[in-house]
């Protein structure tokens, strides 16, 4: 799970262009996750960029059976948020200061 800051890895490494960010964040992006982008309820934001990606869908991820979400740092507590509504996720790993960062915004 990453966030819509320059550093996150999608941008940093060159996945998607830097110069999506404000356009993604204007259509209400606040996460991506296997470079898909939604918004803080999951659901894919309405950008061209998400008809382009060619990962699973976050549909079938939410059919998995168990499904783990591994991802840490208090800046991603909205992106981790908007993940967990995205996907019916069984078990979230992350650190301490994460952990109580996202009982308190979110439960």
């Amino acid at each position: 799970v990453g966030d819509m800051s320059p550093d996150a890895t999608i941008f940093r490494h060159g996945i998607v262009p830097s110069s999506l960010i404000a356009p993604l964040k204007a259509k209400g992006a606040v996460a991506n996750m296997l470079c898909y982008f939604v918004d803080a309820n999951g659901r894919l934001v309405d950008h061209e960029v998400n008809g382009r990606v060619m990962a699973i869908d976050l549909d079938v991820v939410g059919q998995v059976p168990n499904v783990v979400l591994a991802a840490g740092g208090k800046r991603k507590v909205t992106a981790i948020l908007a993940a967990l509504k995205a996907v019916d996720t069984n078990v979230l790993i992350t650190d301490s200061d994460t952990a109580a960062a996202l009982l308190a915004k979110g439960g």
